[in-house]
């Protein structure tokens, strides 16, 4: 092959270089200002469009429209469209899957009427999906203009309802499935439609999420699905399946465990997801955190001394992971591999001879035979990356980023201690011509429910920093550490938010998004779901004293992501023994404040329970988050009690007693939910059993206590 056919399959293989992905991006941006600018000056251009996103939130509100994520540039034309008259839907261009059969069922589901999609020309008293090439209407559709379509990009579109009917123009299916959507949601519960002007496009190309399966809780097959259709509905298109061990390798079949993804399943969910324009590709560990395989025997040859890091001084080693590689490569045939090489034992290199500058350069050459790995499947390959500046163990590829090749995309995440990094690196990669994406997380690590309000800034400072300097996408992650105790549906609302950021370039209004969340995800027609997440996810952000060793009190100031285990030991924890529980100030205080927006948002959750049309099932995981928040402060309450010799031992008993029955009660519901989304695997037996830390002492002091003074 001559160079210049090598060159050009390097490029189809990575999706092209970085230079026109920008300067592509760069034009449809000023395609876009222009385009609004003669909305704004032109009267026979068609209405003013509104583009400031509190006023476009104010003007859909008015409409009793509910969109997500809403929309860059809106407005409202005063007339109106009846779906019961509407002759059918015309697809102009295009033979897209989803807009012929899905399309027609998710508005029957969502206004109850009935209408058959076929190709055709746009029609009067129809709904017209025109496909409009390099952003230029088809010849004969007068109804949509260059100006409708300038700098809308791959992703974009332009819709308008009107009294004569509804017409939308994109220059990609994809960017028609998403018009699709958005009429979709603007029909939500009615038929009468409001007339209105939309035009829209993402902030970021990729907009995706993170899910961990690997260290703990392994959903089933249609949980996995679940997560994709509910993300979708913000316009979300990207899933990371977080993978270390969990794959049924057909070389290596002693690795996984039986409820490890198949082949096949693997598939399933990526062709499942495919449909709503979703990109599945893992995230695999393949330098660090490898110890569910290095420990194993047949492995442990391939890992350095603490058999959990593989030794990539040696060929066979190297070759070990490139084949694990390549079969979730086959099974996720998605457009990118997403690696983590971080997080190693840098210690047991050094112990045996390797040099720091020799560890980082072994570290770059094995980035680039797991390029070549992933090109060999036409994937692009994704670095997991902290801090660039970091060193030791999180060092990964910055020492040597300056030598990367172009193609090479960086993900960049920061822990509490790297918090705020981004002020240096995305400058800095920016210089180096380096694509990045920006990777905040959702909070729900080492918690009972995500903290929700924090996820929610993380994933605004993240995206609006990155836009600064040229971020190609965005991915949120929910990681495991701990067992991963909080069920799938709980992640629903960060998730759909950090969509919503990412599309609009964190320019939205949380008041409008939180009743589009409701409306839409649950068929409600308020916003007291959405608060009542906010209530209890937001209890993680509450100050905590704690006695420290030395018998004074510290107040840890929450440090960016998760003071880790915060409000979640303590739910776990012996109210009489474990130290974590022992060393908060005032527990009985601590439990109050606690008790406070838990019993407000269970309040809510249940209010809220005959209005929901769909997704009833995650009221009652909602429920039972908002539920352990509730016995984890009557447990603090109780210890305070307990230690407050004021209070006679008859009340304690009393409270301890109940506290037990209220945990016996919890424990049950636990394992019926977890079974219904998750397989009986991983840590799930664990945390059956991490209940009775709390049930057995309970009891047992209850009844001591009752001994002594008997309860009435």
């Amino acid at each position: 092959m001559n160079n210049k056919g090598a060159k050009a399959q390097r490029s189809k293989a990575f999706g092209g270089g970085r230079a026109s992905c920008l300067c592509c991006f760069v034009v449809q941006r000023l395609f876009a200002l222009f385009a609004l600018l003669l909305c704004g000056f032109s009267a026979a251009a068609g209405p003013v469009l509104e583009t400031n996103a509190t006023n476009v939130a104010k003007l859909l509100a008015r409409a009793d429209t509910w969109l997500l994520p809403q929309p860059k540039a809106v407005a409202l034309t005063g007339e109106s469209f009846d779906l019961k008259k509407c002759k059918g839907i015309r697809l102009v261009g295009c033979a897209e899957p989803w807009l012929q059969t899905d399309f027609p069922a998710l508005l029957h589901e969502r206004c109850g009427v009935r209408l058959k999609a076929s190709a055709g020309k746009p029609g009067r008293g129809c709904i017209s999906l025109v496909l409009c090439p390099h952003e230029m209407p088809p010849p004969r559709v007068t109804s949509l203009t260059p100006q409708d379509l300038a700098g809308l990009g791959e992703q974009g579109y332009c819709l308008r309802v009107d009294g004569s009917g509804i017409i939308a123009g994109a220059a990609t299916e994809q960017g028609l499935y998403y018009a699709a959507r958005t009429l979709a949601q603007i029909a939500n519960g009615r038929t009468r439609l409001p007339g209105m002007v939309i035009r829209d496009w993402p902030s970021l190309r990729w907009r995706g999420f993170q899910y961990d399966i690997s260290r703990g809780q392994m959903p089933k097959l249609a949980s996995l699905k679940r997560l994709a259709a509910i993300t979708a509905e913000a316009k979300m298109n990207m899933y990371e399946p977080y993978i270390e061990h969990v794959f049924q390798w057909e070389r290596y079949p002693d690795i996984a465990p039986p409820e490890a993804l198949s082949h096949a399943e693997a598939r399933e969910l990526f062709d499942y997801a495919a449909r709503y324009h979703m990109d599945v590709h893992p995230l695999m560990q393949t330098f660090g955190h490898f110890y569910n395989i290095g420990l194993k025997p047949p492995y442990r040859k391939f890992m350095v001394e603490d058999g959990g890091t593989v030794d990539i001084r040696k060929p066979e080693a190297v070759a070990f992971v490139t084949n694990l590689i390549d079969e979730v490569c086959a099974a996720f045939p998605g457009k990118f591999l997403n690696v983590d090489i971080t997080e190693i034992d840098d210690a047991a290199f050094k112990k045996t001879g390797t040099t720091q500058a020799e560890l980082n350069e072994l570290t770059f050459q094995y980035a680039l035979k797991i390029r070549e790995a992933a090109a060999r499947h036409g994937m692009r390959l994704m670095i997991a990356q902290a801090q660039l500046s970091a060193e030791g163990s999180l060092a990964g590829l910055g020492s040597v980023a300056e030598r990367l090749p172009k193609d090479i995309l960086i993900s960049d995440y920061y822990t509490a201690e790297f918090y705020g990094g981004w002020e240096k690196d995305f400058p800095r990669l920016q210089k180096l011509g380096l694509d990045f994406f920006v990777q905040p997380w959702i909070d729900s690590h080492g918690h009972i429910m995500p903290y929700v309000g924090h996820s929610m800034d993380f994933s605004d400072i993240e995206i609006s920093r990155g836009l600064q300097y040229g971020a190609v996408g965005s991915t949120t992650c929910d990681w495991g550490d701990d067992g991963h105790y909080h069920l799938p549906a709980v992640t629903w609302f960060p998730f759909v938010y950090h969509a919503a950021s990412a599309w609009t370039g964190a320019k939205l209004d949380r008041d409008y998004f939180n009743q589009a969340f409701c409306r839409l995800v649950f068929g409600t027609g308020d916003d007291a779901i959405a608060c009542a997440i906010l209530l209890v996810g937001n209890i993680n952000g509450q100050k905590l004293k704690l006695r420290n060793a030395a018998g004074g009190i510290d107040e840890p100031a929450y440090s960016g992501n998760s003071t880790f285990g915060r409000y979640y030991y303590e739910f776990f924890g012996d109210p009489l023994s474990d130290p974590k529980v022992l060393d908060i100030v005032e527990p009985d205080r601590k439990g109050a404040e606690i008790l406070e927006p838990a019993l407000e948002a269970e309040k809510l959750l249940e209010g809220a329970r005959g209005q929901v049309r769909q997704n009833q099932d995650a009221i009652e995981r909602l429920l039972f988050a908002a539920r352990n928040y509730e016995a984890m402060g009557r447990k603090l309450i109780a210890r305070g009690h307990f230690l407050d010799h004021n209070i006679p031992r008859a009340q304690v008993a009393k409270e301890l007693l109940a506290l037990a029955k209220t945990y016996e009660g919890l424990k049950a519901d636990f394992q019926r939910l977890w079974l219904a989304d998750c397989m009986d695997a991983g840590s799930f037996r664990g945390y059956v059993q991490r209940y009775d830390q709390t049930i057995v002492p309970c009891r047992k002091k209850a009844e001591e206590l009752a001994r002594v003074s008997p309860l009435r």
